[in-house]
């Protein structure tokens, strides 16, 4: 959405003042779903999908995984055509349910959701 706007200006001694108008637009953060393929015991790479991607262009994202063991991606990474994200996961990890936060970001206007 573009909204418009005027600015009045006075000078406190001479009480003259000056008006400027000016417009600006709010972009909306960009969304979507992650979800996370399950893998065997041992496994060292796993791979999150990307879905319901918003029509406000995501096209990069960071990865904040909830276990220390497992690295996080902190450099927003362009997605991939297909969606899909391929991590790194130590081969020692216990059977469990492991988390993260996928931060999405459209680069042209610096917004994330």
């Amino acid at each position: 959405n573009t909204y418009n706007a005027t600015v009045t200006v006075q000078n406190s001694t001479t009480g003259c003042t000056g008006t400027n108008t000016f417009s600006f637009k709010v972009n909306p953060n960009p969304t979507a779903t992650a979800t996370g393929a399950d893998v065997c015991e041992g496994s060292t790479t796993t791979t999150i999908t990307l879905s319901n991607l918003s029509a406000n262009e995501a096209d990069q994202y960071t990865i904040d995984f909830a276990n220390a063991a497992i690295t996080d991606i902190t450099t927003f990474t362009s997605i991939p055509v297909n969606n899909q994200i391929t991590v790194t996961i130590p081969g020692n990890l216990i059977a469990g349910n492991y988390t993260g936060t996928v931060t999405v970001k459209n680069a042209s206007t610096g917004c994330t959701g």
